[in-house]
């Protein structure tokens, strides 16, 4: 894998990991609409910049970013609807 996508993969895996805890954070039943907000924004922005790094690489370059971080991407999406029930 190029350096360079290597070190986005690590940031967005970091990021990712960051996110869930503060997804479950706003989950929690005594969450304030500005952490539910808060988890949003930081979805929106950490998922736009996994969505612009794939549209960036082709190929095995992009299988091995999905094999990487996909899981954690789809485990986001899930909390994330389940945010969206709160």
């Amino acid at each position: 894998m190029n350096p360079e996508i290597g070190t986005q993969v690590v940031q967005l895996s970091d990021a990712l990991v960051e996110l869930v805890e503060e997804i479950d954070l706003a989950c929690d039943d005594d969450a304030t609409a500005d952490e539910i907000q808060e988890a949003r924004a930081l979805a929106d922005d950490v998922l736009g910049r996994y969505r612009a790094l794939l549209s960036q690489i082709t190929g095995d370059e992009k299988a091995k970013v999905q094999r990487s971080i996909g899981l954690k991407v789809a485990k986001v999406e899930g909390l994330l609807s389940k945010l969206s029930g709160t």
